[in-house]
């Protein structure tokens, strides 16, 4: 009783330095060509400074935006290679059949980790065995480089469907599946062992539907089970 008294004294003291000690690390971020006109690279990292994130995966719009950053701090910066060129491509970019040979050329440069972030909307998304889509989960699996989907649907069954397309594809859904409530979400990670999630702008003014804290600002019981059962892919 002694020895255990001690040690949990002793992982009481040494807790908080290892908290701090942990890495920050922001997993979705923009960089568009509209922030640059008054944002500049060097202007980035000093934001990044200010919130001590020491590691950034970031979306350039275009994609090659991200480049300027990554030369400021190639260690630091993590590119995804973003698929849009103009602004509607956020809900037709599956209809760019030049698509997974771009992004297939992209992450063979070495210079971008992954591929997304890639919008699904309902209404305006393709089956989920169109040819661009199941091009660019061959290339995940491929390559083992993750795919940054963000669903708008009320269910998960087309994720889920994604999901087992390509088993061997890694998807990495966005703001823990936007308007996905949390029985959602947990029933698309407990079908996808390839599936991993982030919460990114879970925010309760964006996502009012399902929001992930309560006015306090504590998690929510399901979410909060959710996260403690899925740490591992979060």
């Amino acid at each position: 009783m002694l020895i255990t008294t001690r040690l949990l004294s002793v992982v009481l003291l040494i807790l908080p330095v290892l908290l701090q000690a942990a890495p920050k690390f922001d997993v979705h971020l923009h960089y568009k060509w509209n922030q640059q006109e008054i944002t500049s690279p060097q202007d980035v990292i000093a934001v990044l400074d200010a919130n001590e994130i020491e590691y950034a995966a970031i979306i350039g719009t275009p994609a090659e935006l991200v480049q300027e950053l990554r030369k400021q701090n190639p260690e630091r910066i993590l590119a995804w290679y973003g698929p849009y060129r103009e602004h509607g491509d956020w809900y037709q970019w599956h209809q760019d059949k030049t698509l997974p040979e771009r992004a297939r050329k992209a992450l063979t440069s070495g210079d971008y980790i992954g591929v997304g972030e890639l919008h699904l909307v309902g209404g305006f998304s393709p089956t989920p065995t169109s040819e661009v889509i199941t091009g660019l989960l061959r290339l995940s699996a491929e390559t083992q480089t993750p795919m940054l989907i963000h669903v708008e649907f009320g269910r998960a069954d087309y994720l889920i469907e994604l999901c087992r397309i390509e088993p061997d594809a890694h998807l990495l859904l966005a703001h823990a599946g936007a308007p996905l409530r949390p029985r959602e979400v947990r029933r698309a990670l407990e079908a996808c062992p390839n599936l991993w999630w982030e919460l990114s702008a879970r925010d309760p003014l964006r996502y009012t539907g399902s929001p992930i804290v309560d006015e306090d600002g504590v998690l929510k019981p399901k979410w909060k089970a959710l996260i403690l059962d899925y740490s591992d892919r979060a």
